[in-house]
């Protein structure tokens, strides 16, 4: 049935057409959360009441990863405000030019720590890969998102080029409604 040649069974066929449709179910759902998302958050009178609201629904959007939310004090220090996921942060404040996500204005996304430079912000204990993703409104910085993932070095199973892809999208959906 293929053009080079190569036969397709009928069964092939079904099931990328099952894989399709599971993926399709899970962006719209995705998709459902942040608008549910967006919605509480106008509601939220100022950045500490959204930790809460912020910190449920990333456990709904990416429960195979681990997060934190750190917003700026008035020492100008970033402090962890809400936490999720099975790997909480050894970090519980910092400055805020020790991200280079803060640094640069805009994420930082590290797929191997081992072959990138780490945030400062983090302890020695490095996971397999993180992201930070700055939170900023009206020029002023309110705080970073930082995410990992629960495998540390040498554990097998990294996602997919294109599910990798899809979630920096997604993450930053909601990083956009963060300071709506």
């Amino acid at each position: 049935w293929s053009q080079t040649g190569d036969s397709v069974s009928y069964g092939q066929i079904e099931e990328q057409l099952h894989q399709g449709e599971l993926k399709y179910r899970e962006l719209t759902q995705s998709i459902s959360l942040v608008s549910e998302l967006g919605d509480l958050l106008q509601s939220c009178n100022s950045s500490r009441d959204a930790v809460p609201v912020i910190t449920k629904y990333m456990q709904r959007l990416f429960p195979d990863l681990s997060g934190d939310i750190y917003l700026s004090t008035v020492r100008d220090t970033l402090e962890v405000m809400g936490v999720w996921g099975e790997f909480p942060p050894e970090e519980q404040r910092f400055d805020p030019d020790d991200c280079w996500a803060l640094r640069r204005g805009r994420q930082y996304l590290v797929e191997d720590t081992d072959a990138s430079l780490p945030c400062s912000h983090l302890s020695k204990n490095l996971p397999a890969g993180y992201q930070c993703w700055p939170i900023a409104a009206q020029g002023k910085t309110l705080g970073v998102l930082h995410l990992r993932r629960g495998r540390f070095p040498g554990n097998p199973n990294p996602d997919s080029e294109q599910r990798k892809e899809t979630n920096r999208q997604l993450i930053s959906s909601v990083v956009d409604q963060f300071t709506m």
